[in-house]
């Protein structure tokens, strides 16, 4: 999967609900090789560490910076040793952030910071089981603003699988 495609479209659905003051930047590695997933499912994590950028922003107004970068320092084993580097993308937002205390708990099911009736606690939870079921990680950084950061392993055979019928 190109994964600036997926953000990209992901981009394109988180801007139309910003306020008019908001941005979106992008802050891309042009030369990422693919990553192993499925698209429609990516999408559905990035749209929900988007989201969650987007409405942690006061009166959904700020800046939201995605920067994606090829992680040498983080390899996955996918199985039988080998192991891959990564893909890292960063979700930068200049939001509320998280409280320290709730840190360990986001990606909880059911586990919200929001007001009641605001949200249900299952985007983060949903994405992180999307991101591990990919072979991947997901984290947030304890900062004043909020930073989610996300690695997926590359697609470490990509010429032989294009090859197969």
């Amino acid at each position: 999967v190109n994964i600036h495609a997926v953000l990209e479209r992901v981009k394109q659905l988180t801007v139309a609900g910003m306020g008019p003051g908001a941005t979106v930047r992008e802050d891309y590695d042009p030369s990422l090789p693919p990553v192993l997933g499925n698209k429609d499912q990516l999408v559905q994590v990035f749209l929900n560490l988007g989201r969650n950028a987007l409405e942690a922003m006061p009166d959904r107004e700020g800046k939201l910076v995605i920067t994606t970068r090829l992680r040498l320092d983080h390899r996955i084993d996918l199985g039988g040793g080998e192991r891959v580097p990564t893909v890292g993308v960063d979700f930068d937002d200049d939001g509320c952030g998280i409280p320290p205390s709730s840190i360990a708990q986001i990606f909880d099911p059911f586990f919200t910071t929001r007001v009641v009736g605001e949200g249900t606690g299952l985007g983060l939870s949903i994405a992180y089981q999307i991101v591990e079921a990919h072979g991947g990680r997901l984290w947030a950084e304890p900062v004043a603003t909020g930073h989610f950061c996300l690695t997926l392993p590359l697609d470490h055979h990509p010429q032989a699988e294009a090859d197969e019928p």
